[in-house]
């Protein structure tokens, strides 16, 4: 046993599994950064994009982000 989480799926598991391994099998064709999970990378590849799909509605601010957690902190640092 690695860690005491607990899953409803043999597929979860396995998922989470993979955060326990040094193993960094999925690499970014872009840049080379390497990670441990599949999902990991696809969240990565949005960094490479000219627009992020995240983006600040505050009257002339025109910031945009990868994800919501970052447009969150931005808004909640500049708002």
């Amino acid at each position: 046993q690695m860690c005491s989480k607990v899953f409803t799926s043999t597929s979860a598991l396995a998922k989470h599994k993979l955060t326990h391994s040094d193993e960094r099998r999925f690499s970014c064709q872009l840049c080379g950064k390497a990670f441990k999970r599949q999902d990991h990378l696809n969240g990565h590849l949005i960094t490479h994009r000219e627009k992020k799909p995240f983006e600040c509605r505050a009257d002339g601010c025109g910031k945009s982000y990868c994800d919501a957690r970052s447009l969150r902190r931005h808004q909640d640092n500049h708002h």
